[in-house]
């Protein structure tokens, strides 16, 4: 889980998986009772054929991710948290963990295919590729690509941050991180060697 804080609190998480067409949801039942807990669906809305695994992983790890986040930082400051925020650290967490799962672990087994598994791109190509709200901002503290110079285009965010880790965001930037402006500032507050306030603030003013 690399160093995510696990998503059950006093059970265990139930999830379901569903051979039809649809998107990964929480159910909202939360360990309470028989339901289960996040849906994950089977089939492409978009042709009605079966996603393949990785996209499958990808969401439940994407929909545990928005657990975790609920967990460690609470019900009432996750309900005040932007969508923005919340599916960013989401997407962020599924990112990482994917990637784990199929391209450093699986390169040990898979050859080439796995060395070059890179989950979505890391979302790099926001806002034109993706939705509002699934933003790379927490992939971009951490990876080392800086998509304005590599897709040559000022629509994208110029990157020039890097280093962080997801358990280094989760526990010293996720709590005080309710919108944006309050991530900026918590970033700023918990600088890593290198990083100035002006790569922060770079990196944010796509946004604004």
């Amino acid at each position: 889980n690399l160093g995510i804080r696990r998503p059950i609190l006093n059970t265990k998480t139930k999830l379901c998986y569903i051979d039809e067409q649809g998107t990964g949801i929480f159910w909202g039942d939360y360990g309470e009772g028989f339901l289960p807990d996040i849906k994950v669906w089977g089939k492409s809305n978009s042709t009605g054929d079966y996603k393949p695994t990785n996209t499958v992983f990808a969401t439940t790890t994407h929909e545990l991710g928005h657990l975790s986040h609920w967990y460690f930082v609470g019900i009432g400051n996750y309900w005040q948290t932007s969508e923005t925020i919340y599916e960013s650290w989401a997407t962020a967490i599924e990112w990482a963990i994917t990637n784990h799962e199929y391209h450093t672990k699986g390169a040990l087994y898979g050859g080439d295919a796995a060395i070059n598994y890179n989950h979505e791109r890391g979302h790099q190509r926001w806002p034109t590729d993706f939705s509002d709200s699934y933003t790379p901002i927490f992939i971009d503290l951490i990876d080392d690509y800086n998509q304005r110079i590599e897709e040559n285009s000022v629509v994208y965010a110029n990157d020039m941050i890097s280093g962080y880790t997801l358990v280094y965001i989760q526990n010293n930037i996720l709590r005080d991180a309710y919108g944006l402006s309050s991530l900026r500032d918590a970033i700023k507050d918990n600088k890593i060697t290198g990083v100035t306030n002006t790569d922060v603030d770079e990196l944010f003013s796509i946004y604004w």
